[in-house]
């Protein structure tokens, strides 16, 4: 609440957000944990909820894998598991969307990380496919000499053959809370 009693505009806005991120047909919604075993159970949901063909499966459980992985080692909200490890706690929403099947995350972050992803995601959106492929060889080198990568978003994007969407909303000095969206065609 702001001093004068009015509620935050901004908090209003996120809440209308996630409602119209909700108001398609959702195929898959979870909130939580990342880990390994709830990972797999997703998986086979999603394999078992998706009615296509066998690439195309193939094609939305990658972009499940690349965006889970990315909540699960990058969330700034961790949390310990039942293995006696760390995962990230966040959102997942596959939906129908126009014709298309939308993959939505949402997860905390660092504030101070906020204009990097930005730049980042910029960045991938400006390049086309063969500047994908290009990065993508880039950025293995970096995997390989122990670096920071932007793979999974790249991925994604490789993946999806559309734009990235990402939208932040500061929740404190601290945190923000960030959500990745990309659309992948139903069609092959």
């Amino acid at each position: 609440m702001e001093e004068n009693g009015q509620v935050d505009r901004s908090k209003i806005e996120f809440l209308e957000d996630f409602y119209e991120l909700l108001s398609k047909e959702v195929i898959i919604a979870y909130q939580g944990t990342f880990e390994k075993s709830v990972l797999s159970i997703l998986a086979k949901n999603i394999e078992t909820s998706m009615e296509t063909s066998s690439k195309l499966r193939r094609k939305f459980f990658k972009m499940f894998l690349e965006f889970s992985q990315n909540i699960a080692h990058y969330s700034a909200e961790q949390i310990d598991t039942a293995d006696n490890e760390k995962s990230g706690a966040g959102l997942l929403i596959i939906k129908h969307n126009n014709g298309n099947i939308m993959f939505s995350t949402g997860n905390m972050v660092e504030t101070a990380m906020t204009e990097y992803i930005n730049e980042k995601v910029t960045y991938i959106n400006s390049l086309d496919r063969e500047g994908l492929r290009n990065y993508k060889r880039e950025q293995y080198k970096l995997v390989e000499s122990g670096e920071r990568s932007n793979l999974g978003l790249l991925q994604i994007a490789l993946i999806s053959g559309n734009d990235l969407v990402v939208n932040l909303k500061p929740i404190d000095d601290t945190y923000s809370f960030i959500t990745i969206s990309a659309e992948v065609p139903n069609d092959v």
